[in-house]
């Protein structure tokens, strides 16, 4: 184990081993001379480099007064150490607690029995031993916290049963080759492209408006839809529409809330520690608005409203219950949905479908809604938009950039050309003049103040660009970022026109449109200064799987803001005149 054996009899030490292990297996030297005893100790910590044991002569004690032992071989002696040595490695805390008990004259029974009282045990350690193992606990605490704040799909056992419950239903149609595994619908085997894999009839749609049920009588349900009554308030609406469904039927939707994600992966449910992981000031700002939205709904119009009400609509009887529930239909939800495509529904089985992971290009499906019988609604359908191989994870494309699917779905997309991202741009006082500073805050409305005083944060979007983006500047860098970039770069109030800027970068020529293009690839690379890490840090993180859960989210997400600025700054270096 750690100890070596050598032809004189002389045990070596492979590794540092401390001296407390052995005292506590063999204990102290009868009486000086008794052995041919050689210690070589280090500086710091006390460690034993070598140890010799004569050969069958009288060494140690093997415990405490009166039992001692001969050991009459070298070997014997190995063998003594080394299952001491395999017996307290398991960890620390129990070699100290072993040689505690030794120093104390603790009985071999006492400690084999574990009746040694924790208090006195406790008393007995070193201050610094007794600070050490109480930072143990608070780090194994603390990781145990953060771990039960990971996003956490269905269990393989609900959506065993919701595919047992699908197939035996007539609205719903479930493809032979469709399988659940890890949480996500896979295919079973090989599937062509344009293979119909999943279809939801009308009957079994959830819509966040009128269903044409008996669920649109209940005056408890309409009087809290009239409450959310706002466009962004889908999500709210089809949460309502579900509870209610499934006090109604709760045969019916009972296999369905067994299918839901224990928690939900949105950023809305995160801690503000995993939120500064973003490296993104105005996502966190956006996260707090949406999360204080539905807490405000629950406080308002569920928690302090009359008892009929509460007693219906509890959602576990928490503000975080209910907006765990409410995040994770709107991350199941299918929207576009009816003839203006302004709904909002829950298709079960084929909203299991969601966005693809970070390292997938594009999505193995897409979702089609083909037209019913006349004056029913669309019937949803999910097809195989490409050729499939067993054991591929069935998604679809969502239509939200970046932000959005972080936020609905809690997936760190991987950008693509086309794609867009939003940066901050930080506009300080020492780089315009007064009234630069003015006409900038009547050009860019959303413009808010910045770290130090006196300056300025222009939020804008950058976009991911495509082989023949070098001629469209204008589709790159966003309105609000090009405005900053034209009104700093003006030499004074006569190089500032606000016609000219209307025309955006492809609008403007020779030396006005050089030092526009110099003072805009400054700002964007000014942009990499608000975050914290770089590139190569976030993509180190991720190879050696340092980050997991929501924090490995995180990484991901803002990795690839970092990739879209890098790739965008060649663009303006080299732009044509």
């Amino acid at each position: 184990f750690c100890l070596a054996r050598r032809r004189d009899g002389c045990l070596t030490a492979r590794s540092n081993l401390p001296l407390m292990l052995l005292q506590a297996a063999l204990g102290p030297p009868r009486a000086a001379g008794s052995t041919a005893a050689a210690a070589s100790l280090g500086p710091g910590p006390r460690r034993l480099q070598a140890l010799r044991i004569d050969v069958g002569r009288p060494c140690f004690n093997a415990g405490s007064a009166p039992h001692r032992t001969v050991l009459t071989s070298a070997t014997a002696a190995v063998a003594a150490v080394a299952s001491a040595a395999a017996a307290a490695s398991s960890s620390r805390v129990a070699a100290r607690r072993l040689h505690g008990c030794v120093r104390r004259g603790v009985t071999r029974q006492q400690q084999r029995g574990g009746r040694v009282p924790r208090e006195a045990a406790a008393a007995e350690k070193p201050a610094n031993v007794v600070e050490w193992e109480r930072e143990q606990e608070d780090e194994r605490a603390a990781a145990a916290a953060d771990r039960a704040l990971d996003p956490r799909g269905p269990s393989d056992i609900g959506l065993a049963q919701l595919l047992t419950w699908a197939r035996g239903r007539k609205s719903l149609i479930v493809n032979p080759k469709v399988l659940a595994k890890d949480g996500r619908l896979v295919a079973s085997m090989n599937v062509s492209e344009g293979t119909p894999l999943l279809g939801v009839m009308p009957d079994m749609v959830l819509k966040d408006g009128p269903s044409g049920t008996a669920v649109d009588d209940d005056e408890v349900l309409q009087r809290l839809l009239a409450a959310a009554p706002e466009p962004e308030d889908w999500d709210i609406r089809l949460t309502l529409r579900l509870l209610a469904d499934s006090k109604r039927d709760p045969g019916t939707w009972r296999p369905y809330f067994g299918s839901l994600p224990v928690r939900a992966a949105s950023p809305l449910l995160w801690n503000k520690e995993r939120l500064v992981e973003l490296q993104d000031p105005g996502l966190r700002r956006t996260v707090a608005e949406r999360r204080a939205r539905l807490d405000a709904f629950y406080r308002d119009h569920i928690a302090n409203s009359t008892p009929a009400v509460n007693s219906e609509y509890p959602a576990e009887g928490s503000a975080d219950a209910f907006a765990e529930l409410a995040l994770a239909v709107a991350a199941r939800a299918l929207r576009g949905y009816g003839e203006d495509g302004g709904c909002a529904i829950l298709a079960p089985m084929l909203d299991l479908v969601g966005p693809p992971p970070a390292d997938a290009e594009r999505p193995s499906c897409r979702v089609a809604f083909e037209e019913g019988e006349e004056g029913e609604d669309p019937i949803p359908v999910l097809y195989a938009s490409r050729d499939l191989k067993p054991g591929e994870v069935l998604s679809r494309d969502c239509g939200d950039d970046c932000a959005e699917l972080l936020l609905q779905h809690g997936v760190a997309k991987r950008a693509l050309a086309g794609d867009s991202v939003e940066v901050l741009v930080t506009i300080t006082n020492e780089s315009a003049k007064p009234w630069q500073m003015k006409t900038l805050r009547q050009l860019v409305p959303e413009l808010r103040p910045g770290r130090l005083p006196g300056d300025f944060v222009v939020p804008g979007k950058l976009r991911y660009p495509a082989e023949d983006d070098d001629r469209n500047l204008d589709g790159i860098v966003g309105d609000g970022i090009f405005r900053a970039a034209y009104l700093i770069s003006a030499k004074d109030r006569d190089d500032f026109s606000v016609a000219e800027m209307q025309c955006g970068i492809d609008g403007i020529f020779q030396e006005r449109r050089k030092s526009c293009l110099e003072t805009l690839g400054q700002l964007i690379k000014g942009c990499r200064g608000e975050f914290s890490t770089t590139a190569k840090e976030d993509q180190r993180a991720l190879d050696k799987r340092e980050v997991e859960g929501a924090r490995r989210i995180a990484v991901e997400y803002r990795l690839q803001k970092k990739r879209g600025i890098e790739k965008d700054l060649p663009l303006l270096d080299a732009a044509p005149e």
